[in-house]
């Protein structure tokens, strides 16, 4: 027996996985500004259109992707992507 595991314990199912996984993004999200948030919502548009369609500079979204990045614990654009679709937050087209 796992000595993780007590008598009559399964291990987690896939869908059990994702179901915490998908709590786990949630609880992250919640620490996002709204800005981070509306950032992030356009995940897969390039820096300047998201720039152009919030009013703001390259340079801020870059700051803000970067803070979500850190705070949504992703190491990299596609793993932040793949996070977002999850919970349901990404919009836009690449």
């Amino acid at each position: 027996m796992h000595p993780a595991r007590t008598a009559g314990q399964c291990p987690p199912t896939p869908a059990g996985r994702a179901t915490t996984e998908r709590q786990t993004v949630q609880t992250r999200l919640a620490w996002l500004t709204a800005r981070e948030r509306e950032v992030q919502e356009r995940v897969v548009a390039r820096n300047k259109v998201i720039a152009f369609e919030l009013g703001g500079s390259i340079k801020t979204v870059e700051v803000h992707r970067a803070r979500a990045m850190e705070k949504m614990a992703a190491e990299s654009l596609p793993e932040l992507t793949a996070l977002c679709i999850l919970c349901g937050l990404c919009k836009g087209k690449p």
